[in-house]
């Protein structure tokens, strides 16, 4: 790679920058991950290296089957703006991305991949909102008062 370039990616996890009660030794190893990306990414830039890394949120997969109550999948799934559980498919079509030609101005990014389970909420306007664009409009956006 020194020679010819390429593209290096980590996985880590939204665990990485998310704090999750219990997830300590969890959450530790996969921000030590995303560091050790952006550092090679310095580091490595000289030698048309890229270095990214790829944050899952939420994947059904039969690791987490075995391990996540039903309610603790509910609650996953719950917290994803996607309404959704991601696909292992998911991370490989980034991985896919970010390795190709189309990723090539990319390095020492952390991309979450995971259907906007990170974003931040904040408060929730649906009153001021239907006060400006009226019941009708927030109806079929969905975003009524409940």
């Amino acid at each position: 790679m020194q020679k010819n370039g390429g593209s290096i990616i980590t996985i880590s996890s939204t665990s990485g920058t998310y704090h999750d009660k219990w997830m300590a030794p969890y959450g530790a190893t996969k921000a030590a991950l995303e560091h050790l990306t952006k550092t090679a990414a310095i580091e490595l830039a000289s030698f048309n290296i890229r270095v990214n890394c790829i944050a899952p949120g939420y994947i059904p997969t039969p690791g987490t089957g075995d391990h996540f109550s039903q309610d603790l999948k509910d609650s996953c799934v719950d917290r994803t703006l996607l309404d959704k559980g991601g696909e292992p498919k998911d991370i490989g079509d980034a991985a896919v991305f970010l390795s190709s030609d189309m990723g090539q101005w990319i390095t020492g990014q952390i991309l979450a991949v995971d259907g906007g389970l990170g974003l931040p909420i904040g408060t929730d306007f649906v009153d001021l909102a239907t006060s400006i664009y009226g019941e009708e409009v927030m109806q079929r956006s969905g975003s009524q008062k409940k």
